[in-house]
């Protein structure tokens, strides 16, 4: 989360979301508009 914000990464929604199995999820958009969704454990 640093790392992009750092990087002026624009966030999608209230991130991370967490699922509640320990991993987070996070949804960015890139420069062309495509959709990224990061997804990584605590």
């Amino acid at each position: 989360m640093e790392r992009l914000q750092a990087n002026n990464v624009t966030l999608l929604g209230e991130t991370p979301v967490k699922p509640g199995d320990g991993r987070n999820f996070v949804p960015i958009q890139d420069p062309d508009s495509i959709f990224i969704e990061l997804i990584g454990n605590d």
